[in-house]
């Protein structure tokens, strides 16, 4: 059974793992290099997640998948929210895990924002395909926004009015 909830500090070594283990296995979908963060302390997990928003999926006591949620900072930009560093592990996908972390970010975001932006690499149909059934629509295209061992990787721009 899958279970979403908003982690707290008490998940920083989990959210580690996951987090250590998207950007090295799927460097091409992530701004962060994983031979930078593996040098942070793991203190430092833990001050990302009382400082910022994350939700988790579970499979029973696992944390196998993590999503990432801000609402912009300047005054100008507060009616947009920001979903980033989606990623769930190969042992979760296809069982309604992305969906429900998605969802969650959505249902968070609606009373604060008017819309929620992400980017998603142009290659990474899965989840391409997982936003669009949520709404998403693309509004640009970022060519060579990466480049990940030599390759230029473009990102799309993605929108989700809630209001």
């Amino acid at each position: 059974m899958i279970r979403v909830r908003r982690l707290d500090v008490d998940d920083a070594a989990a959210f580690r793992a996951v987090r250590l283990e998207c950007l090295r296995l799927h460097p091409e979908n992530f701004g962060t290099v994983w031979e930078v963060e593996r040098e942070r302390p793991a203190g430092d997990f833990a001050a990302t997640l009382a400082a910022h928003q994350f939700w988790g999926g579970f499979e029973g006591e696992a944390l196998a998948g993590i999503v990432g949620f801000y609402v912009m900072p300047r005054a100008k930009e507060r009616h947009r929210g920001v979903l980033y560093a989606m990623y769930v592990r190969e042992s979760a996908r296809g069982t309604g895990m992305a969906a429900a972390l998605v969802q969650a970010v959505i249902e968070h975001a609606r009373p604060l924002v008017d819309m929620i932006w992400l980017k998603v690499a142009v290659a990474n149909a899965p989840a391409r395909a997982l936003y669009a059934r949520f709404g998403f629509t693309v509004y640009g295209l970022e060519k060579a926004s990466l480049r990940v061992g030599g390759r230029n990787i473009d990102q799309e721009y993605q929108v989700l009015a809630l209001r």
